[in-house]
């Protein structure tokens, strides 16, 4: 049997159903009110339930998904970290040295190397797949991509943008 959590919610632009909970899996353990950053779920009849806030019918719900992570019988889904869309942790992951974690922290990670084709548009889409799930203000994943393949308007925004950057070198440089 399948409960809804959450019908409405003020961080995700009031959208319904956000969290579902399946009772017949929730073992009632707690731990997804427990990582919950803002408060959102309790347990009530030992089984997760929205805190509603004052009279009206929403939740503070963020969506980050933190209470489908932890659940270890996965009976919470999210729709912005839907429990189909996880995978498991790669167990090698946690063998992270201190030196890696900070090689990859504090290394540069933004590398541009051009070449002159395309990339296949299957190969984007996967990437932006990926890429919805990087963390965001509030974990509200509201980023919106635009896949321009065309050339010619390609130049015309690389143009724009010279433009601008000479423009604003001119205004942010001091005289004399």
């Amino acid at each position: 049997m399948i409960r809804r959590l959450i019908p409405e919610t003020k961080h995700s632009k009031m959208i319904a159903d956000l969290i579902t909970v399946d009772k017949d899996l929730c073992i009632g353990c707690g731990l997804c009110a427990s990582v919950c950053p803002y408060a959102t779920i309790k347990l009530e009849d030992g089984h997760p339930v929205a805190v509603k806030v004052a009279d009206i019918n929403q939740s503070q719900c963020c969506g980050c998904g933190h209470c489908v992570s932890i659940c270890p019988k996965a009976a919470l889904d999210n729709k912005f970290a839907p429990l189909s869309a996880q995978k498991p942790i790669d167990k090698s992951i946690k063998s992270f040295s201190e030196q890696d974690a900070a090689a990859f922290l504090i290394g540069r990670r933004s590398i541009r190397y051009f070449e002159d084709k395309s990339i296949p548009e299957s190969v984007l889409l996967k990437l932006l797949d990926v890429a919805k799930y990087a963390p965001t203000g509030c974990n509200l994943q509201g980023i919106k991509f635009l896949i321009i393949q065309d050339k010619a308007i390609l130049l015309q925004i690389k143009e724009a943008a010279a433009k601008f950057l000479e423009l604003q070198a001119k205004i942010s440089t001091p005289p004399g």
